[in-house]
């Protein structure tokens, strides 16, 4: 009787080792890997959006200042936009129809920009 007290004592000093079983290791380091590639694409889009931003305000700014009457067709444009974000994504698309459209004059407002 002494001996299956010890015994059933003894069981419950077991240790159980979980990062043992490779199993979890590999979801472990699955769930790093990933969290790691989550964390640098954020920060990617991030700076992106970053830059992006800063070419409309340069854009944006120089076409004020340069081509103003240009720039009223242009913003005349942007008026129906219910927010920033649709406001930025009608910029580009502006842009990206002047590049093709207008590639000489979208030349000299890329140069306009570098000054």
């Amino acid at each position: 009787s002494l001996d299956s007290t010890n015994d059933v004592s003894e069981a419950f000093t077991d240790e159980v080792n979980i990062m043992e079983d490779p199993m979890i290791q590999l979801m472990l380091g699955g769930f790093a890997l990933i969290s790691i590639v989550l964390i640098t694409l954020t920060l990617l889009s991030s700076k992106m959006d970053d830059a992006i931003e800063f070419v409309l305000e340069d854009f944006e700014s120089t076409m004020k200042t340069y081509y103003k009457k240009r720039w009223v067709l242009i913003e005349e444009q942007l008026e129906d936009c219910k927010d920033e974000a649709e406001r930025t994504e009608k910029l580009i698309s502006i842009m990206e129809d002047m590049q093709r459209n207008e590639p000489a004059l979208m030349e000299r407002i890329n140069r306009d920009m570098a000054e």
